[in-house]
């Protein structure tokens, strides 16, 4: 029977059940490489970039790790929830990038890094204004205005969607004469003013419309300019530049360190409050994939 609670709301406890890790589905296997992808050992460049971006994605993952524990052994809480959720698909971002800028596909590749400096921007305003709850609530009701989209396209069964419907107007209220969820939806560029400080949130701003042009269609939508500007016709004949991929490298590394930065304080003070803080300390040095075997080492809830 379809509950809002089980399945909306409470989505850490609802992976949890399903998979044991409390990851939302997305358990990590790593390879013999170690966490990046293997495709980056053949890239042109491996440089520091790539080496904080390993170490990162690591991170990244036992963040996602532990905030699933804390979903399942206490009450879950909006705004970890959406933490956790930014995690993943930004390290999902990160991943795709690296594939994309392995295949040559540079355009597309600015496409993940985009959606990685959406996830930086969204989770530095919803964390330095405290608009978890009202963000949480605008979300789900235009999750709820996608599902009946999907529906109409024949993606999902119309019949689970007026329930899933009935469940979250029960649980957040958005029947008519009450009110809707109050998020203050600014520009992007007024959420980086907000969110960061002045030169950082300029910077960002600009990242994010780099992004955005190489994602809109254009007249060099293959991404030749790309191309051109990596080799340098030299009187010895073409040699490849790996100045624009360093760039590009840097700029998925440096912002995606910056967002696990920013996820790693209310991380560790909720993962503390549910486990001994030395248990948590040495959990985030591990650098195999989180999973079952670290459930010893957390050991549970404080009694």
């Amino acid at each position: 029977m379809f509950s809002y609670e089980a399945n909306f709301d409470y989505l850490g406890l609802r992976w949890e059940q399903i998979d044991l890790t409390g990851t939302k589905g997305d358990y990590r296997t790593y390879g013999e490489l170690g966490r990046l992808p293997s495709c980056v050992f053949i890239l042109p460049l491996f440089n520091s970039s790539l080496q904080s971006l390993d170490t990162d994605l690591r991170k990244s993952d036992r963040f996602s790790y532990l905030l699933g524990r804390i979903a399942y052994d206490k009450t879950p809480c909006r705004r970890l929830d959406l933490i956790q959720s930014f995690l993943i698909r930004a390290t999902r971002a990160v991943e795709g990038a690296l594939e994309f800028l392995y295949s040559g596909d540079v355009m597309n590749a600015w496409t993940m890094i985009r959606v990685l400096i959406e996830r930086y921007i969204w989770m530095a305003y919803i964390l330095r204004t405290d608009k978890a709850e009202e963000f949480y609530e605008f979300s789900a009701l235009q999750m709820k205005k996608w599902a009946y989209r999907a529906a109409c396209l024949g993606f999902v069964d119309p019949e689970a969607v007026e329930d899933y419907d009935d469940e979250m107007e029960d649980a957040l209220g958005h029947r008519l004469g009450r009110p809707a969820p109050q998020w203050d939806q600014l520009t992007v560029e007024r959420m980086c003013l907000t969110a960061f400080d002045r030169p950082l949130g300029d910077h960002i701003y600009r990242l994010y419309q780099l992004a955005s042009m190489s994602t809109h269609p254009s007249m060099d939508d293959c991404g030749e300019y790309f191309r051109v500007a990596s080799v340098m016709d030299m009187p010895s004949g073409h040699i490849g530049d790996d100045k624009p991929l360093e760039e590009i490298l840097q700029t998925i590394s440096d912002v995606f360190a910056r967002l696990i930065s920013l996820a790693e304080a209310p991380v560790i003070d909720a993962s503390t409050e549910v486990f001994e803080e030395d248990r948590v300390r040495m959990f985030l040095t591990l650098r195999h994939e989180p999973g079952w075997r670290d459930n010893e080492l957390l050991a549970g809830p404080l009694q």
